[in-house]
């Protein structure tokens, strides 16, 4: 067994419960192939016309939602395929299923992503079984939360490597630890940058095209929390250009009020 399989096996036995530990090693751009099963939340939203090639990221809410970003949605929800318990997007992994869209909530105020408001839900044909690969999900940023560059926080993701390279096959999940960037300073690069929006990166650590409407993670209150969705940025790992995203803490509202699961009907 290799090295990165045994860290991995061994990191697995840590992290089956949501008081996971974080990854000590630092690294999507920048980044290290992530242990399979190591974000059993993560989703990989495909074109059906382009099968195990990535799109967009998401993260699973609960049973039947989404959280994904409003600029991954612009085509028919009939369009599109997910795939959870995905690792390696070019093979068939056999902890996976796939499901397909038949909802999609964009936030009321989305127009372009510069203007913000990039975030979405949206709802699976079918409940997700939690019994298999996918054990536990995120628990959501409150507004009260803090996160700074101290935090530890990972970008996930299928998407470039670089700015004009593509992940290779076999297209295993990618990781890259990252600061988060106070609004004040990242101001500075992106005008337009409201308070609803955060950003994370630095030089030659980033997320990049196709890692949009995936998670960015922090371990916070002993647990992983989702604090960002992937939105926008200018280039991929470029100095004094951090990624963009959507603070998820700010739309707490929008996700619970779209995303309850009615009361199973009785027999």
């Amino acid at each position: 067994m290799t090295n990165l399989g045994l860290s991995c096996v061994l990191l697995l036995s840590i992290i089956t419960t949501a008081s996971t530990r974080p990854r000590s090693r630092t690294s999507i751009v920048g980044g290290l192939n992530a242990c399979n099963g190591e974000w059993p939340w993560m989703a990989a939203i495909e074109l059906k016309d382009k099968p195990k090639t990535i799109f967009c990221g998401g993260t699973i809410l609960n049973k039947r939602w989404l959280l994904t970003a409003a600029h991954c949605l612009s085509q028919p929800k009939g369009n599109f395929i997910v795939r959870l318990g995905a690792y390696r997007l070019s093979e068939t992994s056999p902890y996976e299923a796939s499901y397909k869209i038949i909802k999609v909530i964009r936030h009321q105020s989305y127009n372009k992503i510069e203007d913000g408001d990039d975030i979405a839900v949206v709802m699976l044909d079918r409940d997700i079984d939690f019994s298999w690969f996918v054990r536990e999900v995120p628990q959501l940023a409150d507004p009260g939360d803090l996160f700074n560059a101290s935090t530890t926080c990972y970008a996930i993701g299928w998407g470039r490597v670089k700015e004009n390279t593509k992940l290779s096959i076999p297209k295993t999940l990618q990781e890259v630890k990252v600061p988060v960037v106070e609004n004040g300073i990242c101001k500075k690069s992106y005008p337009k940058l409201r308070r609803e929006m955060m950003c994370a990166g630095g030089e030659s650590i980033d997320s990049c095209t196709g890692d949009s409407g995936g998670p960015l993670m922090c371990y916070s209150r002993k647990t992983w929390v989702q604090v960002g969705v992937v939105s926008y940025g200018i280039g991929c790992g470029r100095p004094n250009y951090p990624g963009v995203y959507t603070r998820v803490s700010s739309y707490r509202d929008f996700i619970k009020k779209n995303t309850q699961i009615p009361p199973a009907e009785d027999d």
